[in-house]
């Protein structure tokens, strides 16, 4: 049985011309922009912007690639090369629980598979650096395609091979799909979270807790397919009950092997967060999240903070008005998304809203336009409307346009999300 075959195929050919294309944009941004602008869209970013390349942070200063690795780039690469204990990278101190190095806040999923591919290349010779980088560039972009190919497989069924096809490709063409082809973490756990989900859909319950605790150890909000996995076993279920009833005229009865597929399905992935969340990597990304980012479950506070930055929409035009505008047009798609969806997609549903509350909800009013990555119903959402051809090209125009333009920004490192 070919692995690829027709969709497919299709699908693989779109992803590698995309990869190939933002690629040759972003080199093109760097030979045309020289000079690193100072961006000063957020209080905070005139700080971190516009530093010569001796000044940047710690382990950016890569030989390759230069325009794919900004911002939490420093953080991956760094864990991938030197550990979490790595001296040059910046360490934040919280009063009674100690200091902790900034690389704390990032799960070892990713950097650390950038580090298993990366090996081999090291042990033939090649310079650490570039070849961190360049293993960086694959896990991603291989997550990116495995990321399509998930999501093919599972509107496939339902929704036929032209509408699969279509959402994947809205899914490389969202604006902020750029990110899927940096040195970020969030192809991969994109990837992971829709082959968990795509096989969890066929009842393939060891398989599904395999890769869901994967994704849980790429990023802490892989926890959410706990309750996205939860409900796909509930839809499964009365989905071989009706056929039962049809076919047999029959009650269906779950077997004992099936109920514990699912309960390993849905309890290994928790597990490995608990392990997680309360070892020492859990206790030291806590102190980096409250004491340098700011993080932390406060509902009322994150309201009146979204409500302050909707305010800073009002006072147009300015770089604050035009990056919230942006932010809270990405939150309300997400949720017009998963209104329409909640019915026919309850786990895409479940899963996305449950990342995007525990982003907007963590008081810092910022990354949202990354966050609704994680929300793959916009994706089936968008396919749906496409099927009229003016929302297609429209869509497909503005959607590329935006693309080029956050690329544009993150190659300059300027502040995306």
């Amino acid at each position: 049985m070919k692995l690829f075959t027709g969709s497919r195929k299709h699908i693989v050919l779109l992803w590698l011309c995309w990869s190939i294309a933002l690629g040759l944009f972003q080199s093109m941004v760097m030979y045309r922009f020289p000079v690193r602008p100072v961006d000063r869209v957020l209080p905070w970013t005139a700080l971190e912007t516009g530093r010569q390349e001796e000044n940047v942070n710690a382990r950016l200063a890569v030989p390759i690639f230069t325009e794919r690795v900004a911002w939490d780039s420093e953080f991956y690469l760094s864990i991938a090369q030197f550990g979490y204990d790595d001296p040059a990278v910046r360490k934040v101190y919280q009063s009674g629980r100690g200091s902790a190095s900034l690389n704390y806040a990032f799960m070892p999923g990713y950097p650390y598979t950038v580090r298993a591919v990366a090996a081999p290349f090291i042990a033939f010779g090649a310079p650490r650096d570039a070849a961190t980088v360049i293993a960086a560039l694959a896990v991603s972009l291989a997550g990116a395609l495995l990321a399509a190919l998930s999501l093919f497989a599972i509107l496939c069924p339902d929704e036929g091979r032209a509408h699969a096809r279509r959402a994947s490709w809205y899914m490389l063409i969202f604006p902020s799909a750029f990110f899927l082809a940096q040195v970020y973490t969030e192809a991969l756990f994109l990837g992971l979270v829709l082959a968990a989900i795509a096989q969890a859909r066929k009842g393939r319950w060891t398989v599904t807790a395999l890769i869901a605790s994967c994704a849980v150890l790429t990023r802490a909000a892989g926890v959410a397919l706990v309750p996205a996995i939860a409900v796909t076993a509930i839809r499964f279920l009365a989905q071989e009950h009706s056929r039962a009833r049809v076919e047999e005229g029959s009650t269906y009865h779950p077997s004992f092997n099936q109920i514990a597929g699912i309960l390993q399905a849905v309890l290994v992935p928790f597990a490995v967060f608990l392990v997680w969340k309360f070892s020492f990597l859990g206790e030291r990304f806590d102190i980096v999240e409250h004491a340098f980012f700011g993080r932390s479950f406060a509902p009322i506070v994150s309201i009146r903070a979204w409500l302050s930055c909707f305010a800073s929409i009002i006072s147009w035009p300015s770089p604050r008005g035009a990056y919230y505008a942006i932010e809270l047009a990405a939150l309300g798609l997400a949720l017009v998304s998963s209104v329409w969806g909640a019915k026919r997609y309850p786990d895409l549903v479940v899963f996305g809203l449950a990342v995007l509350a525990a982003s907007v909800l963590s008081v810092a009013t910022q990354g949202i336009v990354r966050y609704v990555l994680s929300c793959p119903i916009i994706f089936v959402f968008l396919a749906h409307k496409g099927r009229c051809s003016g929302f297609d090209r429209v869509w497909s125009l503005i959607s590329i346009l935006l693309l080029g333009f956050f690329a544009l920004l993150f190659s300059l490192d300027m502040w995306v999300a």
